[in-house]
């Protein structure tokens, strides 16, 4: 018995590598993590229930799309990322780790999903994620900061959000001179920090960031 408890315990401890391998890791916003590998797992738990499931993640609509962070078992090919599109997942900006931003219809079948296609996690993206190490912390460099409680922005969003949309969520988000860079999808902003996660918090928002520093002409 104990001889077979051995073996167990040296076959896990050979298995746990492959295993950590085969989960890639995702980094954003200064943090390290494996998101939930949840597609396969809302397919079992909907076996029950007649139709077809449709994915529960917190996941927001904003004009008739969705807002998630996508990873595949692997780098997919064109006609994979065809594929995905035709089932209802737009691939957006790779992130590392096999994972991507994507746009996802909220009607999207997640047993097809599952069946045919390399989807292992569709989840919604949290706010820290999104969240610039410097505003995290609160330690924001001379050349950023306008006052003690406010810093100059670049705010990043996808595409499903309008231009116009943008701009006004973020002024009432307390944001001034907000200027929308629609060729980039950017915001540049004066933001007050207190107004950081709330601005994380907008679904269509990819990225919160301090601008940079103003380049030097030299002579």
């Amino acid at each position: 018995m104990r001889r077979r408890g051995f073996l167990l315990l040296m076959g896990l401890l050979v298995l746990i590598p492959t295993l950590l391998h085969a989960q890639r890791t995702v980094c954003l916003g200064g943090h390290r993590f494996i998101p939930e590998q949840n597609v396969a797992q809302s397919t079992l738990s909907a076996q029950s229930r007649s139709g077809s499931p449709q994915l529960s993640s917190g996941l927001i609509a904003t004009n008739g799309q969705c807002n998630a962070l996508v990873q595949l078992r692997s780098i997919p090919s064109p006609e994979q990322r065809q594929q995905l599109a035709r089932q209802g997942i737009r691939l957006g900006d790779y992130l590392g780790g096999n994972a991507y931003w994507a746009l996802v219809k909220p009607e999207i079948d997640i047993k097809t999903l599952a069946r045919a296609s390399q989807v292992i996690s569709l989840v919604s993206v949290r706010p820290e994620w999104k969240l610039d190490t410097a505003l995290q912390r609160g330690e924001i460099p001379d050349y950023a900061a306008t006052s003690p409680n406010c810093a100059k922005v670049v705010v990043r969003y996808a595409e499903n959000a309008t231009p116009a949309a943008v701009r006004q969520s973020l002024i009432n988000l307390h944001l001034r001179d907000v200027q929308i860079d629609e060729f980039f999808r950017a915001a540049y902003a004066i933001m007050p920090l207190d107004a950081a996660t709330h601005v994380a918090e907008l679904p269509w928002v990819l990225a919160v960031a301090l601008q940079p520093p103003a380049a030097e002409i030299s002579n």
